[in-house]
């Protein structure tokens, strides 16, 4: 086994396995993909059967080989219009990408052979391959791939060893496989108890063959993968006395690697999490495999690329800025695995909107960018005296220009700076936004918060000075 480790000091992330295999290591990120191509093709109503590697697998222990990094299915020609017409533009609108196998060797493949379903575009994840495999039936019964591809092809299948498919549990899915596998198995791969194969990288570094029993070869494998997460624990879990009574709002290039963001929330007791950053989505996954029961909550100002669908499986709640960007969500083409909980944004913030400005009016339309609706929270006269401010007009006269010019949904008495968690609450707002100039100050508020830049060379001191001069 020491032919796949390379000398670093090895650890185990959800969406990589380990960092010192040469080979890939079947983890949770794939088995969530692989899950939701399942469910597409399910959605699809695509006839398919499982075989080849997975096979293997359910003969041996009814889970994938630990190495595996790709199913293999077969379709007939019958369903060749479907999967072309329907699964394939589905796929690629739930974030996958998908090309024709060999199309560089045109010379021993002239026909379609299939398709190979990739990994999203996202990166830094687990490469993965779905391959499907376009099949049809010779005049004697055998099955055959229509480009002459895969090693199935030239074994004689019978094609009562395939047809009709059976639902089995593999890997805690339900899926459809051939229907002897025992002698479809012995047909195409022989001794698969006995001997046993790891693929180094999709075959590119050729394969390691091993003439042991699969559970002695699993068994060696297997120790390293736990060894590595065990290593991954001593360095994520150091806080002992571990809570979850922390919030965390994420900042830009606040962490360098998910290692970092783990080491954070168990240093800092996080236990919600508020982000804006489409970077950090592609965090979630890990995070929620190492802290199931932190909150994470995700703040959509517009229309969610489809090449980050699947990571929002692994968000608690979306708050999205308008409805546009809740209906894309809410598309039935959409699969989830796990849907979050979707809402729209509501903005609150606070000024005192004295002799109104063009700064003003910049900073309000800003904030009606990030949300449905606006809620604005004027000082009251009394609250800027204690504030030491003394405003030139009196508050009715500042709620009305603020009411001319923006139209908030709600406007409201500011009466006490300490009441900021209360008005939140009273009013249902989930994202507070300032100016810059008190950049992290509410970062204490239950919700999201943002400080965004003042209008250059304008603001009511400015303006006071030279009436004054």
């Amino acid at each position: 086994m020491d032919k796949i480790i390379n000398n670093k000091e090895s650890y185990y992330l959800p969406n990589k396995g380990v960092n010192n295999f040469i080979t890939q290591v079947y983890n949770e990120y794939l088995h969530e993909s692989f899950k939701q191509i399942f469910m597409l093709l399910e959605k699809c109503k695509i006839e398919y059967y499982v075989f080849a590697g997975s096979a293997i697998g359910y003969l041996r222990n009814k889970k994938n080989i630990p190495w595996a990094d790709d199913y293999d299915i077969m379709i007939f020609e019958d369903e060749k219009d479907k999967f072309e017409n329907y699964f394939l533009p589905l796929l690629i609108k739930n974030n996958f990408i998908y090309g024709l196998p060999h199309v560089s060797r045109p010379d021993l493949y002239p026909k379609l052979c299939g398709w190979q379903i990739y990994g999203r575009y996202v990166s830094d994840q687990s490469f993965f391959l779905f391959d499907i495999f376009l099949s049809t039936v010779d005049k004697e019964g055998f099955v055959r791939n229509t480009g002459k591809f895969g090693d199935y092809n030239n074994k004689n299948i019978p094609i009562e060893y395939i047809k009709p498919r059976q639902y089995l549990t593999f890997d805690g899915l339900n899926i459809p496989f051939v229907n002897n596998i025992d002698k479809y198995v012995e047909l195409e791969y022989g001794d698969v108890i006995n001997k046993t194969f790891i693929h180094l990288a999709h075959g590119s570094l050729g394969h390691l063959t091993f003439n042991e029993h699969w559970t002695e070869i699993y068994n060696k494998f297997n120790l390293l993968v736990d060894e590595a997460k065990e290593n991954t624990h001593k360095i994520i879990f150091t806080n002992k006395n571990y809570s979850t009574n922390e919030k965390l709002i994420i900042k830009e290039n606040m962490f360098g690697n998910v290692l970092d963001v783990l080491k954070h929330i168990n240093k800092n007791n996080i236990g919600i999490i508020y982000f804006d950053d489409i970077k950090f989505l592609n965090y979630c996954f890990v995070i929620k495999h190492y802290y199931p029961s932190i909150i994470i909550n995700y703040y959509l100002y517009e229309i969610l690329p489809y090449t980050n669908n699947f990571e929002i499986n692994f968000v608690n709640n979306i708050y999205a800025s308008n409805e546009t960007i809740l209906n894309n969500l809410n598309d039935d083409d959409i699969i989830y695995l796990s849907k979050p909980n979707l809402y729209l944004t509501k903005v609150i913030t606070f000024g005192t909107f004295d002799l109104f400005h063009i700064g003003h009016e910049n900073i309000l339309n800003n904030c009606m960018k990030y949300g449905n609706e606006l809620i604005v929270g004027i000082s009251n006269d009394s609250l800027n005296l204690k504030k030491g401010k003394i405003s030139i007009n009196n508050f009715e006269k500042r709620k009305n220009d603020v009411i001319d010019k923006i139209k908030p949904k709600i406007i409201f008495e500011e009466e006490s700076l300490d009441e900021k968690i209360n008005y939140i609450v009273k009013y249902d707002a989930n994202l507070l936004i300032m100016g810059d100039d008190w950049k992290d100050k509410f970062d204490y508020v239950p919700c999201m918060t943002k400080y965004l830049p003042r209008t250059p060379n304008i603001s009511t001191t400015m303006i006071k000075q030279n009436l004054k001069n």
